[in-house]
């Protein structure tokens, strides 16, 4: 069974999956890689999302491996998005993925979402677990750039090869937060499959 945070942390991937597919279409799947142990929520070629959820006012998120939010090589963008949640009766784990699995019912993807929503722990014998009912308070992102605010390895330094992993509170409350609006989905959708 997932905990309450693995629960909220996969409702927010499954929210992001699921504005995306509403905005391009259900080949935006293949980019879902958080349960597949990649760095990124989100994965492609040109850009990738890394998504954390918060019911936390003001909002801080866990950041558990630091460079899920370094600054990426070249050309390639990363975005941090941010879903808040708090009590309500808008969303549960079980009505989203119910809402992507009805989105991909007629295609070649749906197979592959099941695939990576069991690599998240999800089982659905567990559903009755995962009932709990949230409103989304907000949905905002930031761009990470060599400026952001975030702990980049290369400030640090030369890592010692001892420390396998830095662990830390984001106050995104205090970065330059941008509401997403369907353009922004839209580009973000459009960046990803290219």
């Amino acid at each position: 069974k997932l905990n309450w945070m693995q629960q909220r942390g996969l409702l927010g991937e499954l929210f992001v999956l699921n504005q995306l597919i509403k905005v391009e279409s259900p080949q935006i799947v293949q980019y879902w890689a958080g349960p597949l142990g990649k760095t990124h929520d989100f994965e492609s070629e040109f850009m990738n999302l890394e998504v954390k959820t918060t019911t936390k006012q003001p909002a801080s998120v866990q950041i558990s491996l630091i460079k899920q939010v370094a600054p990426m090589e070249g050309n390639k963008e990363l975005h941090l998005v941010v879903v808040g949640l708090e009590k309500g009766e808008e969303i549960s784990l079980v009505s989203i993925i119910e809402d992507i699995r009805k989105a991909l019912s007629d295609t070649t993807y749906l197979t592959n979402f099941e695939h990576i929503l069991m690599k998240s722990g999800f089982r659905n014998q567990d559903k009755v677990f995962y009932s709990k009912t949230y409103s989304i308070s907000f949905v905002q992102s930031h761009k990470i750039m060599e400026d952001s605010p975030v702990l980049n390895p290369r400030i640090i330094g030369e890592i010692p090869s001892t420390v396998t992993n830095i662990r830390y509170t984001l106050e995104v409350h205090g970065m330059d937060m941008e509401d997403l609006s369907e353009e922004i989905w839209e580009s973000f959708a459009s960046k990803m499959g290219e």
